[in-house]
């Protein structure tokens, strides 16, 4: 009885590794270069940083298309090490628009975001996956986040906060990404805390071959 117990718990141990990245594996990757598709965000009498639909930053979200958005300026690539929380300070945030193209780079503990807007304005963001804070700025905003896996869905908590004439601003949001079974749409859910109250925004991508 003595040697049963013996090789069980010997092969529990052993199982454990196998176990650890069958959980990984489950993880689904979001590694590669998405086209907006859609942008579905509620119309609002309003904004709260400017653009041309209303909405927090205009078309497409934070600093989205027609207006400054959050911390407005000139173009100037974004956080250059993808290996480090914070990087070179760009000196506005990234514009969203369909047919838009948007990398992702995938690894064990990290994703990187690189977007470019067709008109020299790149911005990279790094968040780290284990639950850890991250930091990210662009222009004069900083972002704090949080991101870790949901089952199949990666979810990011963020704090975003600027320093402007008016005042310091302050919003919470919280970021829920998908795919879909054949790995070639991905969803991006966004709901934030603005001055309005909450709004949600839902931008959804297609794979692109490359």
């Amino acid at each position: 009885m003595t040697r049963r117990v013996t090789v069980f718990f010997i092969a529990m141990i052993l199982a454990v590794p196998l176990i650890a990245r069958a959980q990984t594996a489950s993880h689904p990757d979001f590694t590669g270069a998405w086209k907006v598709t859609n942008i579905d965000m509620p119309e609002t009498g309003g904004n709260f940083g400017g653009g041309d639909r209303g909405g927090f930053g205009g078309r497409g979200g934070f600093g989205g298309r027609g207006g400054r958005g959050f911390g407005g300026g000139r173009r100037i690539q974004g956080n250059g090490d993808p290996n480090t929380s914070n990087g070179d300070r760009p000196e506005r945030p990234q514009r969203l628009e369909v047919g838009q193209i948007v990398r992702l780079r995938q690894t064990d503990d990290r994703l990187i975001v690189t977007q470019d807007d067709g008109q020299g304005v790149v911005t990279m963001n790094s968040y780290s996956l284990d639950g850890k804070e991250s930091t990210n700025r662009t222009g004069e905003m900083s972002t704090k986040s949080k991101t870790k896996w949901d089952g199949v869905a990666l979810v990011t908590d963020m704090t975003r906060s600027m320093e402007t004439g008016r005042g310091n601003f302050e919003v919470k949001s919280r970021e829920v990404r998908s795919l879909s079974d054949d790995r070639r749409t991905m969803t991006v859910r966004s709901t934030m805390d603005t001055p309005r109250g909450k709004q949600t925004m839902t931008v959804t991508y297609a794979k692109i071959d490359q």
